[in-house]
């Protein structure tokens, strides 16, 4: 949504958006060149807006195809970040360790490339930005010099609809481009939320969906290989190194965050601790989704489309 007065954002909301900006930013010819590839059928892109498990999903895509592959220095090197392989050298048309080949996005459906298939990965809009916001704060801006709300108003309700390639969506944008998909069996919508509750379930059904063979050790291998425990005992691996590198490389303009400092960290311990979002961002949030989503899918809260979800998987 577009903020509708004048008011200018504090001064540390500014420097972190100099900040942000820096880390996504990509070249513009690399960035239409990684949309302009052709994917292959049996290639899986993991859709994902920020902070809705993508680096979780993308440990148990690799080990459902590989049956405990772990041979790499950084999850990019397996499952690719399609927006920035070409900033980090790597071509999506070449072959994969296994089949079959996966790639991770944030973008909205219609940057994509199409004629794949694809896990769209969906969690409840205010905590997928509440864990963004822990996953930049002492990183992307000191302590509470950016409070949670000035985070939604200023950079959570602020976006709205790509207007380049460079750009992301909102949270609410991703999910009404996604969702127009839903019917199409070449898409397979997970929820975050139940990959927690029952992940055994969920690997069954991605399993299922890559097309590969229904063998119990390598699905037990993928459930035990993607566990908190598990990821946070290799957690140099999910910590998009290769991305890092690049930033401090490639960008132009914008300040360098400070990697030695605060989170940015893709795999948290449980209990990590939560701010809490005011109601009257908690509402705005709703509304945005009543917005956009809603007329999408017919259901008037995530909560409700979750509900549904479950209802008809019993």
């Amino acid at each position: 949504m577009a903020i509708e007065d004048e008011e200018e954002p504090p001064k540390a909301v500014l420097k972190m958006r100099g900040t942000t900006d820096a880390v996504y930013r990509t070249s513009m010819e690399n960035r239409i060149k990684a949309f302009s590839f052709k994917p292959r059928p049996s290639d899986v892109i993991l859709a994902t807006s920020s902070k809705c498990g993508t680096t979780f999903v993308s440990q148990i895509c690799h080990q459902l195809r590989t049956g405990g592959h772990m041979d790499f220095e950084d999850i990019y090197e397996v499952v690719p970040w399609l927006e920035i392989t070409y900033d980090i050298d790597i071509d999506p048309t070449d072959e994969q360790i296994a089949e079959p080949r996966l790639f991770k996005t944030h973008a909205w459906h219609d940057h994509v490339p199409k004629g794949a298939s694809y896990i769209v990965v969906l969690r409840d809009p205010t905590d997928a930005s509440v864990s963004f916001y822990n996953f930049f704060q002492d990183w992307m801006f000191e302590g509470d010099d950016v409070t949670i709300d000035d985070w939604m108003k200023w950079h959570v309700l602020s976006k709205d609809t790509p207007k380049t390639v460079l750009e992301y969506p909102s949270i609410f944008r991703f999910y009404e481009s996604w969702l127009k998909q839903r019917s199409d069996p070449n898409y397979l919508f997970v929820f975050y939320e139940d990959l927690l509750l029952n992940p055994l379930k969920e690997i069954r059904k991605i399993n299922s969906f890559m097309g590969l063979p229904e063998d119990e050790e390598r699905i037990q291998t993928a459930l035990r290989m993607s566990s908190r425990e598990f990821m946070l005992g290799h957690v140099e691996k999910f910590q998009e190194n290769l991305a890092r590198d690049i930033i401090s490389v490639k960008s132009t303009d914008g300040p360098t965050p400070n990697w030695s400092k605060g989170s940015g960290a893709k795999v948290v311990p449980a209990g990590t601790k939560k701010p809490t979002v005011s109601a009257e961002y908690q509402a705005q949030m709703q509304a945005e989704w009543k917005r956009l989503v809603e007329p999408v899918t017919g259901f008037n809260s995530y909560a409700e489309m979750l509900s549904d979800q479950r209802t008809r998987t019993l």
